[in-house]
């Protein structure tokens, strides 16, 4: 909500600091671009005063405005033209606010004083609303351009805007479906339709909603992408070689022998039991057991149950259509395990990939779904590599869930209600991610995350494929940003080995803590072994003793672990 201060600046610091005042504001932009905050963002400034014959479309009735709006005072008298200072850090203040809170920057979401108390004259009639909104939507698309640029495809029939990616705007042609457009950049502050509020800019300057193109949501990620999930939602099973040689060929339909307790190849068997897991077999070996890839009495028995739960020919050996049908069959608890990336999600297999899978392991048992309700007094912990809340980490998956399929991400998270789940991002946001930052209890009884209805939702988003995929894109971005710093101060770890454990210990200390760790035991003529063992006894004594033992044991699973290589890491291969 844009106001006017009525005078100086210093006035309206002066009367904002008084106890007693009945007023109050989030920002003030100074004449000269200089910005006051008075007010955090999340918590309420009395600014909006009484109602009255309020014309401002998204009023609520019955609650009071302050609630639900974040307030800008303009610096100077009402009927004043902001200085071009004011415009430009007011747009980028906007801008800042608009990408913390999702607000569309449009003229339902920018509201004038005036537009809630008729009468009052403030901003006043020197102030602009359309020349703000220019500044900030010109801004965005800049800030995005070089993301995307080139040809898109209209799926469906779309109006190309004026100068604002807003419905609201004059209509300047329309693209039919079928046709291509060329683009020159995106923004993520457009209006919201049907839960998307990406709109692409034209090659000359005007704005088409990026729903209506083949590329509905062009900032996701493109790194390490997924074959695509079918309409149905179920994964595109098959879609990449697996790199198991066994499985392949079982799964390709080579003529191949059925997998039998008599197999040898221990990754096959490996295979098979994470796949038996993540159906909801319970007692297999993982990852890191010793029995792991053993083709024990558990494993015969599993696959005779799951033969016999899909009619099946019960013969506790994985023949062609046993396989597929494991991999097609949606997974109760599923697992980051190599046959499942390839085979259900659609990914390659890599070397950062197979440190990902060990990680998992470390972090939840590797499942999708692994929640960690505040045993370390960091709020609630979730997923692959337990994107933890007090860290401020939660925030950046759920960010990615909404990115990925916004009206999934309202389903899931705030059960059909787009309110409830962006509130959830925002409380996520706060300071120490919304709980105290000694306990990891949260600071508002609505989002205490480890109580109900929010375990139940967090393990549907663990379910849903397409989240899934999400979750290893986000963790594969987050790794390469982890192992670019390796390589920088710590040269001289090169092995797959030496790399895993190390982003294992970015993965739990952050990359400042791991740096400083190093840093701490590196000595001159180390052999990566003696490093590694270092680095290994540091993370532990930094723990707290009920903590220790647990440390450890992950520490010596990478240094012992037989999935590793010693030889140099190829984070592609």
């Amino acid at each position: 909500m844009i106001h006017r201060t009525g005078g100086a600046l210093a006035e309206i610091d002066a009367r904002f600091r008084l106890a007693n005042s009945f007023s109050s504001s989030h920002y003030a932009v100074a004449k000269n671009g200089d910005v006051h905050q008075y007010v955090d963002e999340q918590d309420t400034a009395f600014h909006a005063g009484v109602l009255v014959n309020p014309t401002w479309t998204l009023i609520k009735p019955g609650k009071n405005p302050n609630l639900y709006t974040i307030a800008i005072e303009q610096e100077g008298a009402a009927g004043e033209t902001p200085t071009d200072a004011q415009y430009a850090v007011t747009a980028a203040l906007l801008a800042e606010i608009g990408q913390r809170w999702k607000i569309t920057p449009d003229p339902q979401h920018v509201v004038l004083h005036s537009e809630i108390r008729t009468g009052r004259d403030c901003p006043g009639d020197g102030f602009d609303r359309g020349t703000l909104l220019s500044r900030l939507t010109a801004m965005q698309p800049n800030q995005a351009a070089g993301l995307i640029q080139g040809e898109i495809r209209i799926l469906q029939t779309v109006n190309v805007r004026e100068g604002s990616p807003s419905s609201s705007a004059r209509i300047m042609r329309v693209a039919p479906a079928g046709s291509t457009e060329t683009v020159a950049g995106f923004t993520d502050q457009g209006e919201r339709v049907g839960g998307n509020s990406y709109w692409f800019r034209t090659g000359d300057g005007n704005y088409l909603w990026a729903g209506a193109t083949d590329t509905p949501n062009p900032a996701a990620p493109r790194r390490a992408e997924p074959v695509p999930l079918a309409a149905s939602a179920q994964p595109a099973a098959g879609a990449v070689p697996c790199g198991i040689q066994r499985i392949d060929d079982l799964f390709t339909g080579a003529a191949a022998a059925p997998i039998t307790s008599a197999e040898t190849d221990a990754a096959a068997i490996g295979a098979i039991q994470d796949l038996l897991t993540g159906l909801g077999f319970a007692g297999l070996p993982t990852l890191i057991s010793r029995t792991y890839g053993l083709f024990g009495q558990k494993t015969t028995n599993a696959i005779t149950a799951f033969q016999s739960s899909q009619s099946l020919g019960s013969t506790g050996s994985v023949d062609s259509a046993t396989l597929r049908k494991m991999i097609s069959a949606p997974a109760k608890d599923p697992r980051a395990s190599q046959v499942y990336l390839t085979l259900v999600l659609g990914f390659r297999f890599t070397g950062m990939q197979r440190i990902l899978s060990l990680v998992a392991q470390m972090e939840g048992v590797g499942k999708f779904a692994a929640l960690n309700r505040n045993s370390d007094r960091a709020g609630l912990s979730f997923g692959l590599i337990q994107w933890a809340q007090k860290p401020g980490r939660l925030t950046d998956i759920l960010l990615a869930f909404s990115q990925a399929d916004r009206n999934e991400y309202v389903r899931v998270f705030g059960d059909g209600d787009q309110d409830v789940a962006d509130a959830l991002i925002a409380q996520c946001k706060k300071a120490s991610g919304g709980v105290n930052p000694k306990t990891g209890e949260t600071t508002d009884p609505s989002f205490n995350l480890i109580a109900e209805p929010w375990p139940t939702r967090f393990n549907a988003a663990g379910l849903n494929a397409k989240f899934q995929q999400v979750q290893v894109v986000s963790a594969l971005q987050a790794f390469e940003k982890s192992y670019n710093l390796l390589r920088q101060f710590a040269p001289d770890i090169v092995s797959e080995r030496g790399v895993g454990f190390m982003l294992d210990v970015a993965n739990q200390f952050g990359d400042d803590g791991v740096r400083k760790i190093y840093n701490a035991v590196h000595q001159p003529g180390m052999t990566e072994k003696d490093l590694l063992e270092a680095i290994a006894e540091e993370t532990v004594a930094r723990m707290d003793d009920s903590l220790k033992a647990g440390v450890r044991s992950r520490r010596e699973g990478f240094i012992e672990s037989r999935f590793l290589s010693d030889q140099e890491f190829a984070p592609k291969v």
